[in-house]
Order: structure tokens, then sequence, then C-alpha cells
């Protein structure tokens, strides 16, 4: 039987959420809305539909640039889900950044079902 996300490890998890994160970043960098919500739940891609998906993206690469480099803090566990967190630093900015994404398995895949960078 396969391991639920939460009975997984913090570095496994970490390691799933890695290339979800990248590609989640390629299509904000590259304003590639298929990409960017390539990896997204069928919920998160309704509420960030492709108009507000550019509205916000173009003003926050206005304000910090693209991320340049990342570095998890951590995972948090509730119910079946994952938080994964990271600590990141965009090219605008000297400011830390924090990256959240909240994974859960959709139809045996591995999905984000909420982002955040602030």
């Amino acid at each position: 039987m396969t391991k639920t996300i939460v009975e997984r490890t913090d570095e496994q998890i970490i390691a799933l959420a890695e290339p979800l994160l990248q590609n989640l970043l390629d299509g904000a960098n590259a304003l590639n809305y298929e990409k960017f919500t390539h990896d997204f739940s069928h919920s998160m891609k309704t509420v960030m539909p492709h108009d507000l998906f550019m509205e916000q993206t173009i003003g926050l690469q206005h304000v910090r640039g693209k991320c340049v480099s990342r570095k998890p803090l951590g995972v948090l566990r509730k119910n079946k889900t994952a938080l994964v967190v990271w600590s990141a630093q965009y090219e605008k900015t000297d400011d830390d950044m924090l990256i959240q994404l909240k994974l859960v398995f959709e139809n045996d895949k591995l999905v984000i079902s909420s982002a955040l960078i602030i």
C-alpha cells in the first residue's frame, strides 16, 4: 500500500514538492499559465483563472523580480495534507520571502491545493 503524503518523512515530502514548486515558478517567470497551474488541484485552478494569474504575476515580477534561490524550512502535516515552507530570495528585493505549498493527493496524483508567496 502506498504511503499517504503525511506518512512520508520531511525529506521525502520536500523532494516531492520541489519539482511542483519549480514548475510553478518557471510558469510564473515565463508568464505561462498552463505551466504555472499544471500541478494545481481542480479547486485551485478555479480560484486562479488566467486573467488573475496575469495580473498578479506581472505585478509581483515588477516589484520582486524572479525567484533566484530558495531553502526549505520544513513541513507541517494536518489531516491528509502537507504544508511545505521555503525561505526564498528574489532579484529585486533584499527581503526574505516565504513560499508555502499545501500538497494533497487528488485522484492518485500529488497536487498543489494552496500556494502562497509573501
